[in-house]
Parts: structure tokens; sequence; C-alpha cells
């Protein structure tokens, strides 16, 4: 099932233009656009790199091999909320179902001004990742003829009720548009280097020629990465835990602990 990459060990000595730290949907599509700006760019993964249909979406094999401690995780911030937390390349675009989602008003117009963004600029972004993504609604299902217990039951309550588009192909075969298939892709065209099975446990910049990032495999191996900038996108928990870790941000993290237990059941009758 697993399918490396062939990992290459870099010289000590070498200094990357850029690493990124997390394939995620954040640190894939930061990759896509510095490489095209450096020629040096590294992208580093704490889990490892699986083929994307060798894996069952939403198997118990998928729990155990692309979720992070297999589905057992916690939520950080004080409101609770139960999210799918990746650790694979691809992140947690590998192991969601990638519901597309568009930001509306009034949120909309906030997240804009705090950004310094205008409307122009995030539409034309907005239609850019939408076709890099193929986000579509299925084109053989329709939710009215359908018989949802979720939609038929929603509307029987007055709830708004429809399907929510996916970046999804279905033509000629159906394909999760992940970030493996779309931005990492379009990034190792271009000539990103890829690391995989290395966690970060510390940043230090505390040398003016390049930032160290210091790793551990599996076995607990040590390897040092050099970088002249660094793009953290560890995750909600991962980003501010290597912070912390580095010394790089001060005071306290609060944790509000919300667990969360994946459980895969299988039912012989349709529902």
């Amino acid at each position: 099932i697993k399918k490396k990459f062939d990992q290459t060990e870099f010289k000590s000595s070498e200094i990357f233009d850029v690493i990124v730290i997390g394939s995620g949907p954040g640190g894939s599509l930061a990759a896509n656009e510095v490489i095209k700006k450096y020629s040096k760019v590294l992208l580093i993964e704490s889990g490892d790199n699986f083929e994307q249909n060798s894996v069952q979406h939403h198997s118990y094999l998928q729990t155990k091999l692309q979720f992070k401690n297999e589905g057992m995780t916690f939520c950080l911030g004080n409101i609770p909320m139960i999210y799918a937390e990746g650790s694979t390349l691809g992140g947690g675009s590998e192991v969601n179902s990638g519901l597309y989602f568009k930001l509306v008003n009034p949120y909309k117009t906030k997240f804009l001004k705090a950004c310094n963004l205008n409307i122009e600029e995030w539409s034309i972004a907005e239609k850019e990742i939408e076709h890099s993504l193929s986000v579509q609604n299925d084109p053989n299902f329709d939710i009215n003829s359908s018989n949802s217990v979720l939609h038929i039951g929603s509307l029987k309550n007055n709830f708004y009720s429809n399907e929510i588009p996916r970046w999804k192909k279905y033509k000629p075969t159906e394909q999760h548009q992940s970030m493996q298939v779309t931005y990492i892709k379009s990034a190792l065209e271009k000539g990103l280097k890829i690391i995989t099975g290395r966690t970060v446990t510390k940043i230090d910049n505390s040398k003016k020629e390049f930032i160290s990032i210091y790793t551990v495999d599996s076995n607990n191996k040590i390897f040092e990465y050099k970088s002249k900038k660094v793009v953290l996108s560890g995750g909600t928990v991962g980003t501010p835990k290597i912070l912390k870790k580095s010394k790089l941000i001060n005071g306290r993290v609060n944790f509000n602990f919300h667990p969360m237990f994946r459980m895969v059941a299988e039912n012989k009758n349709e529902m």
C-alpha cells in the first residue's frame, strides 16, 4: 500500500531557499507558490506517503494509517469542535470528504477587511481554486429525488437542505481532488523536493546565515535541514506546538481538550 518517494538525504551543508513544514492545504498551496519564485524548496511532512487510491476512504485501514494518532485527537481553542487531523502526505485533504463551503457575509466582509483584501482579488482567487480542485456537484445525484433520510427529515422540520459541492472529479473516473493530486503534483513538476515521515521537533532561528529545522523519524533518528525562509503550516494543533517547543512564542497556550474518537462501523443494511 505504501508508496514512498525516493527519499533523498541532503548534505548537512545544503541550505534551501524555503522549507515548508506540513503538506495539508495550507502547506501545499504555499509550496506551489514559493516554488515559482525559488529554485530550492523542500516540503517536510510528518506522515507517510500513500498512493491515493491504495487506501480506501473512510475505512479502518485509513483510520490506522492516515489519521494522526489513529483518529484520536482533541480541539485547540475555546469552542469545542470535531475535526479530522490527517498525518499523511496531503494532510487533512486526504482524509476528509472534500466539502466546499463558500465564505459568506457577514464573515466574508470581516475576513477581507482583516486581511486588507478587496472583493475583486478574492473573487479571482476563489475561481482559480474552484477550477484547480474541480469543485462541483455530483452530476449523477439529484437530492430532491433521492431517498436521503437527512434531506427528507430536514424539509419536514423546515430546515435548509441542499447538496454541498465537493472538490472531486467525476469523469472519466471519480477522483478525490486532494492536495496530493493537485497542488503537490503541480509543485513537484516545478522542482519541489519532499521528505515524508519526519516530525519537526524544533525550529532554531538564532543564526543569521540560515534557520535550522530539526526533525526525527520513526526510529527517533535526528535530521537537520537548513533554510533561509520557513513556512510553518503544521495544522491547528501542530503549528502552536512547534512554535512553543522552539520558544518562538511567549506566554501560555490554552488547550481546550475536546476528545474525538473515530469509529468505523459496518452495516449490512442499506441506510
